[in-house]
């Protein structure tokens, strides 16, 4: 028996009500996928925050000297080994900073010194203990530090081969 045409016309819309009805089970409500988004969107910022910051990490208040060093071992029997460090830029008033070569505090007279000085530094002498142990050989290789003391840390380290006197 044929369709009435109102059953005709009826029929698209009970297959959209078919269709909106399965439509619904699947997927993502909308406002989960904004709170995901904005969630993610969070943690990318805060991870992007965190790797730029550490770019530009710097120590504004680090102290630096402008300064050169060499070692000089002495061959012969008095045994006075010398560190000289020449003072490139600025002045440095030495009794505010430690010198240690090798690990051990090296003395100077010197109070001072400006751009263009050269400062000797001993390691007997010059208001070194008595018992200071002799320095080091020609070859020897040496780290020196300048610290400074009113905060005990290094604002100068180099490493350095020994040299003669002669090639002072």
């Amino acid at each position: 028996m044929p369709k009435c045409s109102f059953e005709l016309a009826y029929e698209p819309l009970r297959r959209q009500k078919e269709m909106r009805k399965n439509t619904n089970d699947s997927g993502v409500s909308p406002v989960i996928a904004v709170i995901l988004m904005v969630a993610i969107t969070v943690v990318l910022a805060g991870v992007l925050y965190l790797w730029v910051s550490s770019l530009a990490d710097t120590d504004e208040g680090a102290e630096t000297l402008n300064v050169k060093a060499e070692a000089y071992a002495d061959s012969n029997v008095a045994d006075v080994d010398k560190v000289v460090i020449e003072v490139i830029g600025g002045t440095i008033t030495w009794g505010d900073y430690k010198v240690t070569v090798a690990g051990e505090q090296w003395y100077t007279a010197t109070a001072s010194g400006s751009a263009g000085d050269s400062v000797t530094f001993y390691d007997e002498g010059a208001g070194a203990p008595a018992d200071a142990e002799p320095g080091f050989d020609v070859g020897n290789e040496l780290t020196i530090k300048i610290v400074n003391l009113g905060d005990n840390k290094v604002v100068w380290e180099k490493d350095l081969t020994a040299k003669s006197y002669a090639s002072a």
